[in-house]
C-alpha cells in the first residue's frame, strides 16, 4: 500500500512540476511567444537535422506583414553561432547571436547598461554590440564602464553599446549570459557569410510576439499557411518548419509522462 500511494503521488508531483517548469521558461522568453524553427517538431525530437531548409529574413518580413499575420505585433529573426571574444588579453568562448532591435522586446530581454543596436544599424552593417553580463564579467574589470569601449569577436572589432540583463544558464556555451548580441546584418556579411543564393539572409529561428493569448492558436495557423505558401508546399505534402507554442513543447512532455505513468502505475499494481 506505502509503495502503490507513493508511486501515484509521485506521478501527479512530477507531472505537474514539469508542467510548470515549461510554463515559467515560456514566460521567461517572452509574452505570447511562438517560436520558427525549420524542420518538422516530430523531426526535431527525433535528432533530424541535417540536410534542413534554413528560414529567412524575407520569411520574417512576410510573417511581420499584418496583412498576412494580424494577430503578430512583433518579429524578431535570429541566427546564431559559437566563437570568441577578447579584449587585451582576456577572451572568452561566446554564443554570438544576431538579430534584429525588436528582439530585446520579443524576448523581454533587455540590456541594464546602454543600449540595444537599433534598425539603423542594420541597415548600416554597423559593428556594434551589446553583450551577455557573462561577457561583460570575463572581458572587463569589476566595476568598469564598458560603454564604447572595444572587442574584437572573431577578429572583427565591435563598439560595446549596452550590457544585458542575466538570463541564466542555456544555450551551446552553457549560459545564454556567455554571449554577445550583434545586428543581423552585420553578422551575415563580417562574421558568418551565410546567405542563400538569392542573397537573403538565412536565420535559425523567428521568434515572433502575439497580440493576445487568446489568437495564439490563429496565428500558429496563419504562419503556417504563409510559410506553406513561400515553400510551394502542397496540400497533402508536409510542413518543412514547425511553428511552436507552449502547448507543443506541454504535448511532447505528455508524451514522456505517459510512459512514466505505465511504468509508476505497473509498480501502483
Amino acid at each position: 500500500i506505502i509503495i502503490g500511494v507513493g508511486a501515484v503521488i509521485a506521478l501527479m508531483l512530477i507531472g505537474a512540476g514539469v508542467q510548470a517548469y515549461v510554463t515559467d521558461q515560456f514566460a521567461g522568453l517572452g509574452a505570447n511567444l511562438l517560436i520558427v524553427i525549420p524542420g518538422s517538431l516530430s523531426g526535431v525530437q527525433q535528432g533530424e537535422f541535417g540536410g534542413l531548409e534554413l528560414l529567412t529574413m524575407s520569411d520574417a518580413q512576410a510573417i511581420g506583414d499584418p496583412l498576412n499575420v494580424p494577430n503578430v505585433v512583433a518579429v524578431a529573426p535570429f541566427f546564431a553561432r559559437t566563437g570568441t571574444a577578447s579584449r587585451g588579453d582576456k577572451s572568452v568562448s561566446i554564443d554570438i547571436n544576431a538579430t534584429t532591435p525588436e528582439f530585446t522586446n520579443v524576448r523581454s530581454w533587455q540590456p541594464t547598461q546602454g543600449s540595444f543596436f537599433t534598425q539603423e544599424d542594420v541597415d548600416t552593417r554597423g559593428r556594434v554590440v551589446a553583450i551577455g553580463s557573462e561577457t561583460y564579467k570575463k572581458l572587463f574589470e569589476p566595476g568598469e564602464y564598458p560603454i564604447d569601449q572595444t572587442v574584437n569577436i572573431n577578429n572583427v572589432i565591435f563598439r560595446v553599446i549596452g550590457v544585458m540583463e542575466s538570463k541564466g544558464s542555456a544555450g551551446p556555451s552553457g549560459s545564454q549570459d556567455q554571449s554577445v548580441f550583434v545586428p543581423l546584418s552585420t553578422a551575415q556579411d563580417r562574421l558568418f557569410g551565410s546567405k542563400t543564393v538569392g542573397g537573403d539572409y538565412n536565420v535559425s529561428t523567428i521568434y515572433t510576439s502575439v497580440d493576445t493569448a487568446e489568437n495564439m492558436p490563429t496565428a500558429q495557423e496563419d504562419i503556417a499557411k504563409i510559410l506553406r505558401e513561400r515553400r510551394n508546399i502542397q496540400y497533402l505534402d508536409s510542413d518543412n518548419f514547425s511553428v511552436i507554442s507552449q502547448n507543443d513543447v506541454l504535448g511532447v512532455l505528455d508524451g514522456v509522462l505517459n510512459a512514466l505513468t505505465i511504468f509508476l502505475g505497473a509498480i501502483a499494481g
